[in-house]
């Protein structure tokens, strides 16, 4: 921890939330912290900041409980257009804005240049550079890597599992998983439908793709190498260090209709009932200054909040020699928005069932997509 962050961390805030929930921690712990910090709403027992991110952003702010920061990033001419329009869009409502960014997890495409090379191969990056580069790619590349049977089976492309990841994939078609206000399931429309179609067909027609009994049985197929590339964030860095291959990483391949690609933006948000909120504000703006956007970096797990900075001497100089700087700026240009959805426990918890149904070839797609309709429409309409 360097001096600049156990200052602020000792003297500004309540340091709970803080302390456990900063720009490096993955998915999984932020869902639970946010689930923490519900129950803290509930006892009236809370910090004067937390940190926030697209997947858990909406039961705050549905709550009405989380400051608009607009009138102090007037006051202190805090230039947002530096920030990657996903960031502002997620943590905007209405005019107002509930959270300065501090970092950024576009999804870039990471790839295992062995495997590439020994199907004789292009790169991913020198197939984007001339193109094509699109769905049809990676099923055709797919088919020449895939090789073998059982546990030392290779595939093409690795699994795309969590709603937060077959998004970007409902994006390239065109389509979307709910309507703007959050209150009907869009999923069992033909654009949905025709992407997570796309997905199955990898496991059950072409089988390039691993199922989830693969993946139980062989864990990350792609950090193992068993998979020649994967949909992921930076937050795969750190798992790729040991790696016994050679990785790479292209900008997402276009889809039918859109290029969009996945993100996960994270901001620091403060409690309207925060006790010490002058503090809590230069908190959250020490992260998106230059020093605390080294701190994000040096996670290996997300990437700058700010184009200024992902421009700067510092980035280039300590990305790892593979990693591509216009591969991530490209990305987080063309990021689209996860709306999560305030009932997002049980929203995402139908949303797996039924699609790894489909991944089994337990259910078609259709009749998969036609329950989540279902019973993620019931799930919207219930009280937060």
């Amino acid at each position: 921890m360097s001096a600049l962050e156990n200052l602020f961390r000792q003297h500004l805030l309540n340091p709970f939330l803080v302390l456990e929930l900063g720009p490096g921690v993955g998915g999984a712990e932020a869902e639970r912290q946010g689930e923490k910090l519900l129950a803290m709403l509930a006892a009236n027992d809370l910090p004067d900041l937390y940190w926030n991110r697209q997947r858990t952003a909406t039961p705050f702010f549905d709550r009405g409980v989380v400051l608009d920061i607009t009138p102090l990033v007037n006051a202190d001419k805090v230039d947002l257009k530096d920030f990657w329009p996903s960031a502002l869009k997620t943590y905007g409502r209405e005019g107002k804005l509930y959270g300065l960014p501090n970092s950024a997890s576009s999804h870039a495409y990471y790839f295992n240049k062995n495997l590439y090379q020994q199907a004789g191969l292009p790169l991913p990056s020198e197939t984007a550079k001339k193109g094509p580069w699109n769905w049809d790619t990676i099923v055709e590349q797919g088919l020449k890597i895939t090789k073998g049977e059982g546990p030392n089976k290779v595939f093409g492309f690795n699994q795309v599992t969590s709603i937060y990841s077959v998004d970007q994939f409902i994006w390239q078609n065109g389509g979307d998983l709910w309507d703007e206000k959050v209150t009907t399931c869009k999923l069992n429309e033909p654009a949905a439908v025709g992407a997570i179609q796309w997905l199955v067909d990898g496991v059950q027609k072409h089988k390039i793709t691993p199922s989830s009994i693969d993946t139980k049985a062989g864990g990350d197929m792609f950090v193992a190498g068993r998979a020649g590339i994967v949909a992921a964030g930076r937050f795969i860095l750190d798992t790729l260090l040991n790696s016994k291959f050679e990785p790479g990483m292209v900008v997402g391949p276009d889809g039918p209709k859109a290029n969009v690609t996945r993100g996960d933006d994270l901001a620091a948000s403060i409690l309207k009932s925060a006790a010490n909120q002058d503090g809590a504000w230069t908190f959250a703006k020490m992260w998106t200054s230059d020093d605390g956007q080294k701190l994000v970096l040096e996670s290996r797990r997300s990437f700058t909040a700010r184009r200024s900075f992902a421009q700067s001497d510092w980035m280039k100089s300590n990305l790892l020699p593979w990693e591509d700087l216009p591969t991530y700026m490209t990305g987080l240009e063309r990021t689209g928005v996860y709306v999560a959805p305030g009932q997002t426990g049980e929203v995402n918890a139908i949303f797996d069932r039924e699609l790894d149904l489909a991944y089994l070839g337990e259910k078609s797609v259709k009749d998969a997509t036609d329950t989540m309709k279902r019973e993620i429409d019931v799930a919207l309409k219930k009280p937060l």
